[in-house]
């Protein structure tokens, strides 16, 4: 029999689709109707409407609409029974019989989740008997607390691997049953049914709801593997969940900012610490899905993921899908070599949160990496990789002036003619590649736009200079033409007009043999907003060389022990990283 017409009229009339709404999306009001960002399709600027007097919601860009029903059904892949069934749970009503086939379906869902409850039981009163002391010191030298323990469900698998079987069978739980939910597996000599997590501290994975679906479990000792997660059930499909969101969702409503991690320590340890929106992916492949879970409460994303190059790796893999679905996509950096988990242990969650505030813009983060890499070694060769590598990145953010911006930047400090390097982005868009003859035609080295721009504006324009570089520090070293701006510079603070030839017998032969190819090269001479950007990314630039020598001075200090050193480099990292956000 299918659910009357009656009981879904009398679900309707008790719950509020505003409140419902509110358990999934951040609503704003706007006179009678509510908004937010469409969860069904990506945009910017909300066009997802709900009207209470109707008890209903339409998005006005993609043009889904409905009840209720529909709302929870697409929000959370259920058929038309199991939404009626979740929001009767939350409406506290029974649900009159349904057909037997839906019947079924629903109540092998409803068995799964309570094997699943029962486990994670199961798991917390073994970690508290004496043979889970091991589990305990593992926790209590991570300084896990006793509080975190019990919200987080943490337990431990005894591993004599039958325990977890003998009890569900205690229960009247059938062995299937635990196989189904990915507790238990049959072993191939005896047939006889094993537990899955043997001698390993267990960490459930819930969903947003807060129900139990799956777990992963740490070895304590040797072993392998480290970590053993439960395969996909029925309940668990690990692509389309996020490790601690039920637990974080208030608190990145609260900030509109989602603080991306990896492991399950790097969410636990800084949400005990205060630092509350942050979840970690389960494995470090993001999918499509978990990206469209997260929009649905924010768009502001920073990915903090382990400093090794396989983290790195990791970040730039997830990256892609967040650009393409217009997030503001950041990534911080943590010094030391540390990891969320330590680094909160070690510093504290403060000195995480300024991690977090100094995150930079992904593209910016990737290009100071690889140049990073690359070293002294900025050739043709070089430059070709590092655009080849970048260009598909830019491609997927959809804002053209937003592209043009970071081309701008880019040909500043890759030393390309800014219009070369804009012609090869629309080549590469057609032909995916990068046209090495062409880098090597227009690329400026060892000058870089900036620089040339900048001076060659100062020359046609010597009554300029005291506007341009009044009130701007910054450290020329490391350019070829370090000594003529410094000499600039020098004289504007000095409170003096520019004068050529006073600069011509401040400099060495080269540094004037220089200055007159400058001059007599016949170029465009840019804007006077055009030359004040190219001081700002030559200020850019000396900031990133003196924030690579702190984060080396920082690893130092912190091998040799000195955490006063330690301490006050990273005030000093803090300064700079604010300076660049500016």
């Amino acid at each position: 029999m299918r659910i009357s017409s009656q009981f879904v009229q009398q679900l309707k009339h008790t719950l509020n689709i505003v409140e419902v709404a509110g358990n999934f999306l951040k609503l704003t009001r706007k006179g009678k109707n509510y908004f937010a960002l469409c969860p069904f399709h990506t945009e910017k600027t909300p066009s997802f409407s709900i009207n209470e007097q109707l008890q209903s919601y339409h998005c006005f860009g993609c043009g889904k609409g409905g009840d209720v029903i529909q709302l929870v059904m697409e929000l959370e892949n259920l058929t038309y029974s199991e939404a009626i069934h979740f929001l009767a749970d939350l409406a506290h009503l029974r649900v009159p019989a349904l057909d037997p086939a839906e019947e079924k379906r629903y109540r092998d869902r409803e068995h799964l989740q309570t094997v699943m409850a029962e486990a994670s039981k199961f798991y917390q009163r073994c970690l508290k008997d004496p043979e889970g002391a091991g589990a305990r010191d593992y926790l209590a030298g991570r300084q896990i607390a006793p509080g975190t323990i019990q919200q987080f469900m943490l337990g431990f698998a005894p591993g004599d691997g039958q325990r977890l079987v003998s009890y569900l069978r205690g229960l009247g739980i059938r062995e299937a049953l635990a196989q189904q939910a990915g507790l238990a597996r049959v072993s191939e000599v005896t047939q006889r049914s094993y537990d899955l997590f043997r001698s390993r501290l267990i960490v459930p994975i819930q969903d947003m709801h807060g129900r139990v679906i799956a777990f992963g479990g740490r070895i304590l000792g040797e072993g392998e593997p480290k970590y053993l997660n439960s395969p996909e059930t029925p309940l668990y499909q690990k692509g389309y969940h996020l490790f601690g969101l039920g637990h974080a969702l208030k608190a990145i409503r609260q900030a509109d900012l989602a603080i991306l991690v990896e492991g399950y320590f790097d969410m636990i340890v800084p949400f005990q610490a205060g630092v509350e929106n942050v979840v970690a992916s389960l494995g470090t492949g993001l999918t499509p899905a978990q990206v469209k879970l997260l929009g649905r409460f924010t768009r502001n994303i920073v990915i903090c993921f382990d400093p090794d190059a396989a983290g790195a790796n990791a970040a730039f893999r997830s990256v892609e899908l967040f650009l393409e679905n217009e997030f503001d996509c950041r990534v911080a950096t943590l010094p030391g070599g540390h990891d969320p988990d330590t680094f909160v242990l070690k510093h504290g969650a403060d000195s995480f949160r300024d991690a977090i505030k100094q995150s930079l813009p992904f593209l910016d983060f990737q290009l100071h990496h690889k140049l990073q890499a690359a070293g002294a070694d900025l050739s043709v060769e070089r430059k070709v990789k590092i655009l080849e590598s970048m260009f598909p990145f830019l491609a997927r953010i959809q804002q053209e002036p937003v592209r043009s911006n970071y081309l701008a930047g880019w040909a500043d400090r890759l030393g390309i003619h800014r219009d070369a390097l804009f012609n090869q982005y629309n080549t590469f868009a057609r032909s995916r590649k990068v046209d090495k003859a062409a880098v090597a035609q227009y690329s400026q080295s060892p000058l870089t736009a900036a620089e040339t721009e900048l001076i060659n504006f100062v020359l046609h324009f010597p009554e300029m200079a005291p506007k341009i570089f009044s009130g701007v520090a910054v450290t020329f070293e490391g350019l070829t033409t370090s000594n003529i701006l410094t000499c600039i510079a020098q004289q504007v603070h000095e409170g003096e007009s520019f004068r050529l030839a006073e600069i011509e017998d401040m400099l060495t032969e080269a540094d004037r043999t220089l200055l007159h190819q400058m001059m007599s090269r016949a170029t465009t001479v840019v804007s006077e907003t055009e030359a004040v950007n190219c001081l700002q990314s030559l200020r850019q630039r000396s900031l990133e060389r003196e924030l690579e020598r702190l984060t080396a001075e920082c690893q130092q200090a912190e091998q040799s022990g000195d955490m006063d050193r330690c301490r006050d480099i990273l005030e000093q990292r803090k300064r700079i990283i604010m300076q660049l956000n500016k």
